[in-house]
């Protein structure tokens, strides 16, 4: 597996709305809180800001999806030590942790 291109997590919803901009944006943050990017929403076009803001959620996600994904690959062959009962359940928490996130529950 190749090493990730992307920038390192955690990420998270940034607490600046803009909404005097065009188009208005909730920002994606690195934990330092640097901006990665906005997620926009326009009401034209069908989207609502509560869609952007679950969108942003679910990209501040990304970093632990790709975890959960990456550890569920590698299969319990690389299960550190773990019978494979215990890999399962720390494969399903980190699952369970990641969906939360995303859903904006963490």
């Amino acid at each position: 597996m190749s090493e990730s291109k992307h920038t390192p997590g955690p990420w998270r919803v940034g607490g600046r709305y803009v909404e005097g901009g065009k188009p208005p944006a909730i920002t994606v943050v690195r934990e330092d809180g640097i901006e990665m990017v906005d997620v926009g929403w326009c009401r034209a076009a069908g989207l609502s800001r509560r869609q952007a803001l679950a969108n942003a959620r679910l990209i501040a996600a990304a970093p632990y999806l790709l975890a959960v994904a990456e550890m569920a690959e590698r299969g319990p062959e690389d299960r550190l030590g773990m019978d494979l009962a215990a890999w399962i359940d720390a494969l399903r928490a980190r699952a369970r942790a990641a969906i939360a996130k995303a859903r904006g529950a963490e």
